[in-house]
């Protein structure tokens, strides 16, 4: 079974310049978290300061096809250049 969401959806993005991080926000509920990174090709990444909220869990790592798909039955249906994330992982790494 297939559903198609024809409603309009309103995400804000939060930046957090303190930690590095950001938040994607629906009406009041925090929908992702993450950190930001920037590189250049070849070069390594820079890592913000770690938090140890999840200290001693055994971290979770989503491939771009499961983070997608994640995404679509949360009814988030992203195409083409929209779909720049490769993995995602519950610590940041």
């Amino acid at each position: 079974m297939a559903f198609i969401v024809t409603a309009l959806t309103t995400l804000d993005v939060n930046l957090l310049p303190n930690t590095g991080g950001f938040e994607i926000v629906e009406g009041e509920k925090i929908v992702v978290t993450g950190k930001i990174r920037c590189g250049d090709a070849g070069s390594t990444l820079t890592k913000y300061e770690e938090l140890d909220e999840h200290e001693g869990t055994t971290p979770i790592t989503l491939l771009k096809d499961d983070f997608y798909k994640d995404l679509r039955l949360r009814g988030y249906d992203y195409e083409n250049e929209f779909r720049g994330v490769i993995s995602a992982t519950s610590d940041g790494d």
